[in-house]
């Protein structure tokens, strides 16, 4: 493709030194091929994360990426991110795209709401304790009952209450919990519940 219009695709066209000699990418997010004498639109398939793969299998990348170094310049140090500054792992318009750092892409993320910190985080150690259990459980090991006691009564393993009581976890969450209920707290039909 010597000039930067294709004549069966519409858009600008443009080479991306990410792709082989025979890809090229147009500013409408799209990327194509040349193959046995004739130009093939090439079909984008997403991984798990929504991110299109594009290229042979001598040489793949990103479809943002090569869009992004096709239309804004090679990457600026070697690490750089192709930030999609709408959040839409799908719109690879040029408009779309920027070179940017890990710390911006990560404020992106944060800016679209898709940013997982604290129980949202996949990996998280608090998943399915609530601060009052947690705060609960850690008040039941103060007054001397059992470990085993209190995670049957809970529905909770007995590490994790080892880990509670040990203040290995969300410490300063049990901390505040118990401080705003100095009366205490209990279970009422499997919920825990502030002492009246």
């Amino acid at each position: 493709m010597d000039s930067t219009t294709n004549p069966l695709w519409p858009g600008n066209w443009k080479r991306s030194t990410l792709l082989p000699d025979n890809w090229a990418v147009n500013d409408r997010g799209q990327a194509c091929y040349f193959f046995r004498g004739a130009w093939h639109l090439a079909k984008a398939t997403p991984n798990a994360r929504g991110y299109c793969s594009i290229g042979s299998v001598e040489k793949s990348t990103y479809l943002h990426r090569a869009v992004t170094e096709a239309f804004h310049g090679a990457p600026p140090h070697p690490r750089a991110h192709a930030r999609h500054l709408d959040g839409d792992a799908n719109n690879n318009h040029p408009q779309n795209l920027r070179w940017g750092s890990a710390y911006d892409n990560a404020q992106d993320r944060r800016r679209h709401g898709r940013y997982a910190r604290g129980a949202q985080h996949p990996a998280a150690k608090r998943s399915g304790v609530d601060d009052l259990k947690a705060a609960f459980a850690v008040q039941e090991v103060r007054r001397g009952v059992p470990r085993r006691v209190v995670a049957q009564r809970l529905g909770m393993k007995r590490s994790q209450v080892h880990d509670l009581a040990l203040g290995r976890r969300r410490r300063d969450a049990v901390e505040k919990t118990l401080a705003q209920y100095p009366q205490g707290l209990k279970l009422v039909d499997g919920e825990v519940r502030p002492c009246s």
